[in-house]
């Protein structure tokens, strides 16, 4: 046995798997006689000595890395360990091999087809012998918990059951599946179509999630807790540079993230002079403050309060202003983030009561008029004229006299109110002291109307008082879905409502 230690010291990087040949020995005899192979490592996660924790992984015998992390093992791939260590590796523990006629690695065509998936295996596995493969029952995933990975089982637990945001990804495999930069798309759809049921596979899937997402942001390749809010976010903005990616090569594909987006317009009215300025920005989810009065409602309210701020009229000179936001259009999935931390560094948690409702109207939100859906045609659900709701979509910053109303569509609020409304389906709860202490889990809705108790791998029913008691006090990020006439509004039967 070889033990090698880390030289902190040393700012040379090398993979774990790197050995570093000082000896005089004749490299084609070594060659052929024997080789050390590296069997152990123990990294350290944490920004100092005092700070962090240890984890170590060992080689079994069957070729597969066992990883151990605060009581939890899990199973990686020989190739996937001394990547993800190679910032965290402390102490490297190497066996002495003989080699009767070559390395444990393998020619790769020499590999049967039993060890090595087949190109019509590969095919297979990406593309389902289903007609119906977008029909698939909406179920809870069991995804494996690779190390503090908590934040990420729970924010993809609630994304990929969203029936309409998988749809986009699904029935457009024929356009993306072959592009270089669809990394995150192809993982997301592995991660959908397998559901977690192997430990040891899905683990190494998770990975994949991880690599893929670290393309962009080199955090989420290590142990550290990361914030499910920031991840999302981080999700979506890699989904949508995807997406331009495929566009830019001139293909015609529409991106998942479109189902969670809205707009917002803001009428900054001059308090002297009274002239109104307009504009709309576009949003994928919304972040509230926690109400002092306990409900979900008002901490929307809140948000969409109208407000003074300091204001230049080009016109009177005049220097205030009041500002009054509203939806401009709806999305068909809205995400909703309760800002749950807060205090000095921002990461203590704040346990304030908030009653989150199963069903929520926004009609109180929305002016005089009800805008359309941001990605459907509005008339699949108020029969507007189509110039006029393709009018209300389009962004804009527009300067208008006092008393004049933008008119957008011609259904009441009365008329929202009855026949449409959000339906909670996902929550993403955070149970702990803080940011860095505790640990994430989610619930969603099941096709039957079932809810799901969702920790990593367990998966265990559960019913919607239980789950709003649950969230009163954890709630961190909350997914209703738009219905309209008692069913979801969408393109096709993905799930049942």
């Amino acid at each position: 046995m070889f033990l090698c230690i880390i030289d902190p010291s040393d700012s040379t990087e090398h993979e774990p798997g790197e050995v570093q040949q000082t000896a005089t020995v004749n490299n084609n005899q070594m060659e052929s006689t024997s080789y050390y192979q590296l069997t152990g490592i123990v990294s350290h996660i944490g920004g100092s000595f005092k700070n962090g924790h240890y984890i170590s992984d060992t080689l079994e015998a069957s070729g597969k890395w066992l990883c151990g992390n605060k009581g939890q093992v899990s199973l990686f791939d020989e190739a996937i360990v001394p990547k993800i260590r190679a910032r965290s590796a402390y102490m490297l523990f190497y066996a002495s091999r003989k080699r009767t006629s070559s390395p444990r690695t393998q020619d790769p065509d020499s590999i049967t087809t039993s060890q090595t998936e087949t190109p019509e295996a590969r095919h297979n596995l990406q593309k389902p012998h289903s007609p119906t493969r977008c029909q698939t029952p909406r179920r809870a995933l069991r995804l494996t918990n690779i190390g503090n990975s908590c934040f990420l089982n729970a924010t993809m637990q609630c994304l990929l059951a969203l029936p309409c945001f998988m749809r986009e990804i699904l029935d457009q495999e024929g356009i993306w599946e072959t592009s270089p930069f669809s990394v995150l798309l192809r993982c997301l759809t592995e991660v959908h179509r397998t559901g977690g049921a192997n430990r040891s596979s899905n683990a190494e899937l998770m990975w994949r999630v991880k690599c893929a997402l670290s393309e962009q942001d080199i955090t989420y390749l290590g142990d550290i807790p990361q914030d499910a809010h920031e991840l999302m976010v981080h999700f979506l903005c890699q989904l949508k540079e995807e997406g331009l990616a495929l566009r830019k090569q001139g293909l015609s594909y529409s991106c998942p993230v479109s189902q969670l987006e809205f707009k917002i317009s803001s009428v900054i009215t001059c308090t002297t002079c009274g002239r109104e300025l307009s504009n709309s920005e576009e949003y994928n989810h919304i972040s509230l403050d926690l109400s002092p009065e306990g409900t979900l409602l008002d901490s929307l309210a809140l948000n969409f309060k109208c407000q003074k701020v300091e204001f230049s009229c080009a016109f009177c000179q005049g220097h205030h202003a009041l500002k009054k936001d509203q939806f401009h259009t709806l999305p068909r999935v809205l995400v909703l983030h309760l800002k749950r931390f807060g205090g000095p560094g921002g990461a203590e948690k704040l346990e304030t009561p908030l009653f989150i409702p199963p069903n929520l109207s926004l009609s109180t939100l929305c002016g005089d008029t009800v805008p359309p859906l941001h990605s459907i045609v509005p008339e699949d659900f108020t029969n507007q004229d189509a110039s006029t709701s393709e009018k209300a979509c389009n962004s804009d910053s527009t300067e208008h006299e006092p008393g004049d109303v933008q008119q957008t569509a011609t259904v009441n609020n009365n008329q929202m109110e009855s026949t449409s409304y959000y339906k909670l389906t996902g929550i993403v709860s955070h149970i702990g002291e803080s940011l860095n202490n505790g640990h994430y889990i989610s619930e969603i809705l099941g096709a039957g109307g079932q809810w799901l108790y969702c920790n990593d791998r367990d998966v265990s029913p559960s019913n919607e008082d239980t789950v709003l008691s649950n969230s009163n006090k954890n709630g961190y990020m909350l997914f209703y879905v738009y219905r309209a006439n008692n069913h979801v509004i969408s393109k096709g039967p993905l799930y049942a409502p």
